[in-house]
C-alpha cells in the first residue's frame, strides 16, 4: 500500500469521523431551536395573544349585555308611552269624578291586558282612593284578568310621592314588575291633575324570551344573590367559559338601585374558537417552516463540508 492509499484511508476515516459530529451537532441545534421556539411560543401566547382574545370576548359579552339592557329599557319605555296616552286622555280625566263600569269596559277592556302585555292597571283619585283596579293572574287554564289591587309595597311607594310620577322596576310578590305611574291630566295638560294612573308589566319568562329573540341570544333569569357582583359600578358582569360557550351573568337593578334579579346569557364562542385555532395553526406552521429552514441549511452545509474533504482526498491521491 503506497502513501496515497494510506492518506486516502486516513482521509476516509477522518471523513467518517467528521460526518458523525456534524449530524450530531445538527440534531442538537434543531432540538435547541425547537425548545427555544416553544418557550417563545408559550410566552407570546400567555402574555399577548390569549389575553387579547379574552379581552375581545369580554368586549363582545359587554356589547350583548348592553343590547339586553337596551331591550329591557325599551319594554319600560313602551309601558310609559301607553300610560302617558291614557293618563292624558280627556275621557279619563272626566271619568275619575264619575266612574262607571260601562266606561271601564269601554276604556280598559280585558283584551287590553293581553294585547299590550299589561299585568295590572289601577286608577286612583287625588285622595288616593282606588276607583278601578284589575290584575292579570295565571290559572290552570291560562292567564285571566280579575279584580285585584297592585302590590301594596309598590302602591305605598307611589302614594308617598307628591306628584305620583314614577317609572321603574319594582319587586313584588309575583316577581319583578315594570311600573309606570302618571298624574291624570287633560290632553292639553291644562288645569290641575285629577288622580293618577298606574300600569304594570311583569318580567316573566315570556318577556325574557321575547328579549332573547330580539338580541338573538338565550336568556335565563337567575337569582342575583347567588353571585358576587361586588360593589356598585365595580363588578357589573361575570363571564365564565365552558367549552365553546360564554356564560355571561349581570344584575338588573330596581327603582331603588338594588339587584332585583340577574340574567344569564349563553353566547357561542364559535367565532373566537376559529381565532384560537388560527393562532395555534399559524404558530405551528411558523415552527415547521423554521425547522425546515434549519434542516435545509444544515444539509447544504454538510454536503459542502463533505465535498471539500473528498476533493482534498482526491488531490492527495
Amino acid at each position: 500500500m503506497n502513501k496515497v492509499d494510506d492518506v486516502t484511508k486516513q482521509t476516509g476515516i477522518k471523513t467518517v469521523a467528521r460526518k458523525r459530529p456534524i449530524k450530531h451537532k445538527i440534531m442538537i441545534l434543531m432540538g435547541a431551536v425547537t425548545f427555544i421556539f416553544l418557550i417563545i411560543h408559550v410566552i407570546v401566547l400567555s402574555l399577548f395573544l390569549l389575553p387579547s382574545l379574552r379581552r375581545q370576548e369580554n368586549l363582545f359579552a359587554r356589547k350583548v349585555v348592553l343590547q339586553v339592557k337596551g331591550a329591557l329599557e325599551s319594554s319600560l319605555k313602551d309601558l310609559v308611552s301607553l300610560n302617558t296616552d291614557w293618563s292624558n286622555w280627556d275621557a279619563m280625566y272626566k271619568a275619575v269624578d264619575n266612574w262607571t263600569p260601562e266606561f271601564a269596559k269601554e276604556a280598559i277592556p280585558d283584551d287590553v291586558f293581553y294585547s299590550f302585555h299589561i299585568d295590572c292597571v289601577g286608577v286612583y283619585d287625588e285622595n288616593h282612593h282606588p276607583i278601578f283596579s284589575r290584575i292579570k293572574v295565571g290559572t290552570s287554564d291560562g292567564p285571566e284578568v280579575i279584580d285585584g289591587s297592585i302590590d301594596p309595597n309598590i302602591r305605598k311607594t307611589i302614594l308617598n310621592l307628591k306628584v305620583h310620577h314614577i317609572h321603574g322596576l319594582f319587586p313584588s310578590k309575583k316577581g319583578p314588575v315594570f311600573i309606570s305611574a302618571n298624574p291624570i291630566h287633560r290632553s292639553d295638560e291644562s288645569g290641575p291633575s285629577n288622580g293618577f294612573l298606574i300600569m304594570g308589566r311583569r318580567i316573566d319568562a315570556s318577556i325574557i324570551n321575547h328579549i332573547g329573540e330580539m338580541v338573538r341570544e338565550k336568556l335565563v333569569i337567575v337569582d342575583a344573590k347567588t353571585f358576587d357582583f361586588g360593589a356598585q359600578e365595580t363588578k357589573d358582569i361575570i363571564v365564565t367559559r365552558e367549552g365553546m360557550k360564554l356564560n355571561v351573568v349581570f344584575p338588573v337593578k330596581d327603582y331603588y338601585h338594588r339587584n332585583i334579579f340577574a340574567l344569564r346569557v349563553e353566547l357561542k364562542r364559535s367565532l373566537f374558537g376559529v381565532l384560537y385555532k388560527a393562532t395555534f395553526i399559524s404558530m405551528a406552521i411558523l415552527l415547521l417552516a423554521f425547522l425546515g429552514l434549519i434542516g435545509t441549511t444544515s444539509i447544504g452545509f454538510e454536503r459542502i463540508a463533505v465535498g471539500r474533504i473528498t476533493r482534498t482526498a482526491g488531490e492527495m491521491s
